[in-house]
């Protein structure tokens, strides 16, 4: 009885790994890369798909679309809704694009757009029962709430909120420029980083209403960044929903807030870029490891390069782990895998997105051989 128990002990275990080894190469046969990019005459291609193979093989474009300057995009959980701002329309107005994606075949299809009387977009987020959006204008200085309707398309957008405000350096803070929109990981707040009046803006949130009016008007709540950080973008930790880690473009900084104590208090600054010198940094995307064990952010300018922090799992402060190369020009954007394997950036200013293995137990990244040539790429997701 012994044995008999030992060797179905034995075939159970052999099931779980061959389960597991063919569990993984599926995955990886069915990971995709989709890339946003700004556009010109010779590169009309705004929105592009690719199948990643994984380290050594080839990196292949499935489909593109015609959408002109995409400069963010936003996906839905299985990842087969892609909503994308476009910074100009065909008669010079920006819109908003809902494009399906074909998992299988890696095919778009345009669904629907709206067009938007703010200036410039620059980000969209989608809330987590996939009903809301939430766009940033760059240059007017408002942020769109917008409905996405039982039929999946999109509505006008039900509500723009103006954000004015000022900050120390006349040449990029002489008005707001708001520069992200997150929805908050329990989806009970909307947050947005006002890069030219140094505030992170939060706004209530409630995605079930009676008469569908998620946000009160009625003024937000400030977090208050130092003079001339001007923030861009933001992290929330993954598994704390107070502790909010804010990326200063101007300032080429990271500041940590704890928004059950403070909002206008850091609880920490330290260097991103520290590389570039003033006025010229320009660090540009911040994320957290999917465990909340490291944090990344990227730096243009003259750095061109990643900052790695450990994040303490007592404090939440950062401590520097290493900086390291981008291998490319502006890295505008970044994404790490769901998985925490993978780490792709997109190098605007010499056409390509760069992949990299992530050491989970280090934080540390390695190139991969395989590139994707995407001009002018301004944002990069992954979809499994």
């Amino acid at each position: 009885m012994k044995i008999a128990a030992y060797y179905k002990r034995i075939i159970i275990i052999f099931i779980v790994v061959l389960f597991s080894f063919f569990s993984e190469t599926f995955a990886q046969t069915t990971t995709w890369l989709i890339t946003g990019s700004y556009t010109d005459t010779l590169h009309t291609a705004g929105l592009r798909a690719f199948k990643y193979s994984f380290e050594n093989k080839p990196v292949v474009q499935s489909d593109s679309l015609n959408i002109p300057n995409l400069s963010y995009l936003t996906i839905s959980k299985n990842g087969d809704k892609i909503y994308a701002v476009s910074e100009n329309y065909i008669n010079g107005q920006a819109s908003i694009k809902l494009v399906l994606f074909n998992k299988k075949t890696g095919r778009f299809t345009l669904k629907d757009e709206i067009e938007t009387l703010g200036k410039h977009p620059v980000y969209i987020d989608l809330d987590s029962t996939e009903k809301w959006l939430a766009v940033a204008y760059y240059s007017s200085a408002e942020i769109d709430i917008i409905k996405i309707q039982d039929n999946d398309m999109l509505s006008d957008p039900w509500k723009t909120f103006p954000v004015f405000g000022k900050g120390v350096l006349d040449n990029r803070q002489a008005s707001s420029h708001i520069h992200s929109v997150r929805f908050a990981p329990k989806n009970n707040f909307l947050l947005a980083a006002d890069l030219g009046g140094d505030q992170v803006l939060r706004y209530n949130f409630q995605a079930k209403t009676l008469y569908d009016q998620p946000i009160p008007v009625k003024a937000p709540e400030v977090i208050k960044l130092s003079p001339g950080d001007g923030p861009r973008h933001f992290e929330f930790h993954p598994r704390k929903q107070s502790i909010l880690y804010v990326l200063n473009e101007l300032s080429g900084s990271v500041s940590l807030f704890n928004l059950d104590s403070s909002l206008t208090t850091a609880r920490q600054k330290v260097a991103s870029d520290t590389i570039s010198p003033l006025p010229d940094k320009g660090s540009s995307q911040i994320l957290a490891s999917p465990d909340g064990k490291f944090l990344y952010t990227a730096n243009r300018g003259n750095s061109n390069s990643f900052t790695i922090y450990k994040i303490d799992p007592q404090t939440d402060t950062l401590s520097l782990v290493a900086t390291q190369s981008t291998f490319g020009l502006h890295p505008r954007h970044f994404s790490i895998s769901k998985n925490g394997k993978y780490l792709a950036v997109a190098n605007l200013k010499n056409n390509q997105a760069v992949l990299f293995s992530r050491n989970k137990l280090t934080g540390l990244l390695t190139k991969l051989p395989n590139k994707v040539f995407a001009p002018k790429v301004a944002v990069i997701q992954f979809v499994n």
